[in-house]
């Protein structure tokens, strides 16, 4: 098969205000003409897409082409679904989504990939990006099969994650459809978050009751539960700094590291000796094209027996329209009962609110105010900041709530003792706060006292 890859390195920031042809100009491609059994991979072009297309246009045909984007265009994530049906499962997407997407969703593309009990890995990519790259590959007559991120160029294997140095950021591979993409500085405290977010794999050591399941089975099921690796392998040149962060934390969660001195681009497409050996080996990751588009043809289809298809079709529609209808009516009383549950927590954070009309602009402004003039001792988050460093040393007080209002930090505690001079004295001496005791009671051998802090202004 006479088969491209074509690499898409980078996109400017706001691609969505740029000019189309502004766009293309600034985007940097590579192309390789993918091995064989035959052929080793060639590359072919490296520069501007303009170029590429100027190029691509005295070139020969190609059968097959394979579009790889950014990794940090390409947001790779997992919800829980209502059903296994894929097209139920696209309905569904806005309203899963909404609440969970700074972008306006009504602007990005959905690509689903493996579907597992009640969860589904999809990717989204801005639709704008994904347009203008397909539609430009649509008027140059290339039939695209395969259009996927960066990360899955990685090589994966159960229990074990892939990192690669690429550019300023890092790609993290952490399962057959999973992983993320984070700029260099951050690797060491977004690496132990997701260590500290995956929870064991509490089957990990069991035996399995048919050693004929297949690889695609094993890698659905490894992606419902992640877990934290057995080991990880690291492909760089140098970044010597960032693999010695990697590592020295791996090692305190004792999990093997291995580096693999190389690029991106020469084990994942001009050599792929590095990944001989390695079984249950998955590169396909999510295709993009899984989603609004499909990849079989760009030529229309040609459908007999027109009449009898569009009574099928019109029976589809109807069936379509009342689960469409229902899925949106049980979604729609979900949301309610999540406006309902947050309105409670609001007014129960900010019980002086007497109403609510726009929640996210009142908590912004809620917040703003309490941020002001932080840097005070007499602000929300100065007396927080001195009040809390000094309760946070007494295991035995337990807050139950905190309140403030024009440079007072109200605090309703429980304790084991009385607590209050030992407090006014600390945080007098210590941080020349005043402290009052509004009241104190004695309840089934537990002391609860409402505090009040504020700063000494002479």
């Amino acid at each position: 098969m006479n088969k491209m890859v074509v690499w898409f390195h980078s996109f400017p920031e706001e691609s969505e205000v740029i000019i189309e042809a502004k766009l293309l100009e600034q985007i940097n491609v590579s192309a390789f003409r993918a091995a064989s059994e035959n052929h080793r991979a060639k590359k072919l072009f490296s520069g501007h897409f303009n170029e590429f297309i100027d190029f691509v246009s005295k070139e020969k045909s190609y059968s097959d082409v394979e579009i790889i984007l950014p990794a940090n265009e390409v947001l790779l994530t997992k919800v829980t679904i209502p059903s296994k049906s894929r097209n139920r499962i696209m309905q569904a997407l806005p309203f899963i989504l909404d609440e969970n997407l700074i972008n306006n969703i009504d602007k990005q593309h959905f690509a689903l990939g493996n579907i597992s009990s009640e969860q589904c890995n999809i990717a989204i990519i801005s639709n704008y990006i994904f347009d203008t790259i397909y539609n430009q590959f649509k008027a140059l007559m290339l039939p695209v099969s395969n259009m996927s991120s960066e990360i899955f160029k990685l090589p994966w294997c159960q229990d074990k994650w892939s990192f690669a140095f690429l550019r300023e950021n890092v790609l993290i591979r952490t399962g057959a459809q999973s992983g993320l993409a984070i700029n260099v500085n951050n690797v060491d405290f977004v690496f132990r978050l997701l260590l500290n977010n995956s929870m064991p794999d509490e089957n990990h050591n069991s035996t399995s009751e048919s050693e004929d399941d297949t690889a695609e089975s094993n890698n659905e099921q490894h992606d419902a539960k992640t877990g934290i690796p057995d080991s990880i392998v690291i492909y760089a040149h140098e970044n010597a700094d960032n693999i010695k962060k990697i590592t020295s934390i791996a090692d305190e969660y004792l999990i093997a590291t291995e580096v693999v001195k190389g690029s991106l681009l020469e084990f994942a497409i001009d050599d792929t000796s590095l990944l001989k050996g390695q079984q249950n080996t998955d590169l396909n990751g999510i295709n993009l094209l899984q989603g609004k588009y499909h990849a079989s043809s760009f030529k229309p289809v040609k459908i007999p027996f027109v009449k009898s298809l569009a009574a099928v079709f019109s029976l589809w529609l109807l069936t379509q329209i009342f689960f469409m209808g229902y899925q949106w009516t049980s979604t729609h009383n979900e949301l309610n009962k999540l406006d309902e549950q947050l309105e409670s927590l609001y007014f129960k954070t900010f019980p002086d609110s007497r109403r609510l009309i726009d929640m996210r602009a009142q908590t912004e402004n809620q917040f703003k105010q309490l941020k002001k003039n932080s840097a005070s001792n007499s602000s929300f988050f100065g007396l927080l900041g001195l009040v809390g460093e000094e309760i946070h040393r007494n295991k035995d007080i337990k807050i139950n709530s905190l309140r403030y209002n024009d440079g007072v930090l109200q605090a309703d505690i429980v304790s084991k003792g009385f607590i209050f001079n030992k407090l006014k004295s600390i945080l007098k001496n210590k941080h020349n706060l005043i402290v009052e005791e509004k009241s104190s009671s004695r309840v089934a051998g537990e002391v609860r006292s409402v505090l009040n802090f504020k700063a000494n202004k002479f």
